[in-house]
């Protein structure tokens, strides 16, 4: 017997039965690019602020008030490029957020990548963006052994402008905090402990979803996780979706520990591989088209794997469709260990009539950061935000 929830995406009623919607993905389509057309939009040795002002970050815009657009591919430091429309845009150097290093591990106030926009008027623009703790930031890890895994929590945080975008602040912490794990802070958790990453935010009705990443941690499982509010100011009203409905919350961010830790989890979502990087409404299909990055071995046995960007399409937000290649760079052959070469794709289309970018017709551009120094098999802040023309092509 099927069971009716009372909630839509895109006026569509999901009926569940047995934990499964009768939704199923839209309709095919093709995206490919014009390779021979890459253009720079950032080049690190020209145009930093600083050099720490890296494109380390999905892009993500949206347009103000009095029509610029703000474009957003950043490190910590969220240095804006801004100009009059999508194609003509350069680092907005004296306008930045940064966090406040913090060393309290539970107020995650030390560093913020603001990640996803949303405007209705292009006055008051709301931002979620990841906040990392690291503890050896701040010599509290007992064994720090890899700094990217050891002691590293992470929470989504809220940031608001009033003025259309020029600055941003934030509640007092931990007021910001949107989503957290259900635990305090404790020494190398084992693998990153929290909430890492979001999605583009999209509206549907009088609700607005995002989709956020976890790398699992006690009972949360790893993957993809869909939130949602009707009220973008409160970090305090967003839902979890729990493979039946809405109907968790997360935990407060002043009591995090819990006794019932599981009542703050998510369901993740099947079938997306990775951290959501771009998420955005097809409007000739009607559906929604998500980006991301995966490592993905070649054909020659024991080569170093490649970065391959794939996308998948869905109605729902739920339901999601076999992957497919969108994009691939290959390591070079001759570095002994697997070195980035490229990441967060995003997909953007300069003529969106959508104050956020949140939508596309049939034409667009493939936006990522390229890693200048792979071909030397180091890492450095020699990176660049590049983009590349793409078409959709509908079957």
């Amino acid at each position: 017997m099927f069971k009716k929830f009372s909630f839509t995406l895109n006026g569509c009623f999901l009926y569940i039965t047995t934990g499964y919607c009768s939704v199923t993905p839209g309709p095919p389509l093709e995206i490919s690019l014009n390779t021979s057309r890459m253009e720079l939009v950032f080049e690190w040795k020209k145009n930093k602020c600083s050099e720490n002002n890296i494109p380390d970050s999905p892009a993500r815009a949206f347009r103000s008030k009095d029509g610029r657009v703000f474009l957003y591919a950043t490190h910590y430091d969220n240095v804006a490029l801004v100009g009059n429309d999508l194609n003509n845009v350069t680092p907005s150097c004296k306008h930045k957020l940064s966090a406040s290093m913090d060393k309290n591990p539970e107020n995650f106030d030390a560093r913020t990548w603001l990640q996803t926009f949303y405007t209705e008027d292009g006055n008051t623009i709301y931002s979620l963006g990841s906040s990392d703790y690291h503890g050896t930031w701040f010599k509290n890890c007992s064994r720090p052994i890899i700094e990217n895994f050891d002691c590293w929590w992470s929470a989504i945080v809220l940031s608001v402008s009033k003025d259309g975008g020029d600055t941003f602040s934030i509640k007092s912490p931990p007021h910001h905090i949107v989503a957290r794990a259900p635990h305090k802070f404790t020494h190398n958790p084992g693998r990153p402990a929290g909430f890492f990453t979001t999605s583009n935010i999209v509206r549907d009705g009088k609700f607005y979803y995002t989709l956020i990443y976890t790398y699992g941690y006690k009972e949360q499982k790893q993957g993809n996780c869909l939130i949602r509010t009707d009220d973008l100011s409160d970090p305090s009203s967003w839902r979890i979706w729990d493979g039946a409905g809405f109907n968790r919350q997360f935990v407060n961010p002043e009591h995090p520990n819990t006794k019932t830790p599981e009542n703050h989890t998510c369901t993740t979502i099947d079938g997306i591989k990775n951290k959501v990087r771009s998420l955005l409404w097809h409007k000739p299909t009607q559906q929604y088209i998500a980006i991301y990055e995966i490592y993905q071995t070649s054909d020659n046995e024991g080569s170093l794997p490649d970065i391959q960007f794939e996308y998948i399409r869905s109605r729902d937000l739920l339901h999601w469709s076999t992957p497919e290649v969108l994009y691939r760079i290959k390591t070079p052959k001759n570095c002994e260990k697997m070195v980035t070469t490229g990441a967060y794709p995003s997909i953007l289309n300069p003529d969106s009539d959508d104050r956020n970018f949140g939508t596309i017709d049939n034409h667009g551009f493939l936006y990522f950061t390229r890693f200048n120094s792979a071909s030397n098999c180091k890492a450095s802040f020699d990176r660049d935000l590049v983009r590349i023309p793409l078409k959709i092509k509908m079957h």
